[in-house]
């Protein structure tokens, strides 16, 4: 009864649970479902109702007919209630939901914190000559990219980088950090694995899930010792510069890159400390990836450069930041 329990009690999907909490629910589930079935299932046939059912199959049919029946009204009753707290969400992930998507022109709907257009990059702390040089880029398959050219264009500085691809926000803390420090500034590459549906479609709840990821990996990463965060935007590619390579990438994902800018600068409003790379403002070019998303030497070259600028307080003209 494990699968059938955990498909409908998916943390941020069906349920608000996580941890601990999540866990007692699924271990109350299983226990009433085996309980059901010693009952009402194991008991009779251990005390000789199988044979006696052998010359009634209709019966027996509706014996088995009526306890799977049980058991389903218990899973689902069970979905509705956590339902009820935060209501189900259709998609598994971006990267799942977009493959099953129509690839129809999307509509800008009215959205909440949604800008009608790109804020300038926010500049975030400046950075304290006190502090060490130490650097952490927690990244996806995209700014995995940066491995060696970002430590490369920051002489003199320990840059560590933790990450996978298809990391997302809410998997780093459990999965790279757990209460281990970082480096004084961290640089997070991440984003391209969000949860968003197509054309604005519960666009309010979407971003809530995002926001409140995004908020608590800001907490957890100052409690590990980051004194400035950077946060990298993602590119938003023109239709003209789509080629053959990311065409697929551009009508599975690109839709929702959008989305998640908006939201990324909207976490950088509530928290003014927050730098942002603005990536999105400076890769509407050509020759830049090798698939739309991930980054060929150009855009590596570019990205790099952009990171760390961020970082050391330098607007894209060069200049110093207040």
């Amino acid at each position: 009864w494990h699968w059938p329990i955990f498909a409908v009690t998916r943390p941020e999907l069906d349920s608000s649970l996580t941890g601990g909490p999540l866990l007692a629910l699924r271990l109350g589930l299983t226990f009433a479902i085996a309980e059901l079935c010693y009952r009402f299932l194991e008991m009779p046939v251990r005390n000789g109702a199988l044979g006696r059912l052998r010359a009634r199959p209709v019966l027996l049919g509706t014996s088995a007919a009526a306890l799977l029946t049980l058991v389903l009204v218990l899973v689902t009753l069970t979905r509705s209630q956590l339902a009820d707290a935060r209501p189900s969400l259709s998609v598994h992930s971006t990267l799942a939901a977009s493959q099953a998507a129509t690839n129809s022109p999307s509509t800008e709907a009215a959205a909440p914190s949604a800008p009608s257009e790109p804020s300038p990059a926010a500049p975030g702390i400046a950075l304290d000559p006190a502090w060490p040089k130490t650097l952490t880029l927690l990244s996806d398959s995209v700014t995995l990219a940066l491995t060696q050219s970002l430590p490369a264009a920051l002489p003199g500085w320990r840059v560590e980088v933790l990450g996978r691809p298809a990391l997302m926000v809410k998997q780093v803390v459990p999965e790279f950090l757990n209460a281990r420090a970082v480096g004084s500034v961290v640089v997070v590459g991440l984003s391209y694995n969000s949860l968003f549906e197509r054309d604005r479609k519960n666009y309010a709840r979407w971003s809530g899930i995002w926001d409140r990821s995004a908020e608590r990996l800001l907490s957890d990463l100052t409690a590990c010792g980051a004194k400035k965060i950077v946060w990298i935007t993602l590119r938003e590619p023109s239709p003209e510069l789509v080629t053959d390579a990311g065409r697929d990438q551009y009508e599975r994902y690109a839709w929702f890159f959008q989305y998640v800018n908006e939201r990324i600068r909207a976490l950088s409003l509530r928290h003014p400390e927050l730098g942002i790379a603005d990536w999105q403002a400076v890769s509407n070019a050509q020759g830049l990836t090798k698939d739309l998303i991930h980054l060929n030497p150009a855009g590596v070259r570019l990205m790099t450069q952009t990171v760390t600028r961020a970082v050391l307080g330098v607007d894209p003209r060069g200049r110093a930041t207040p």
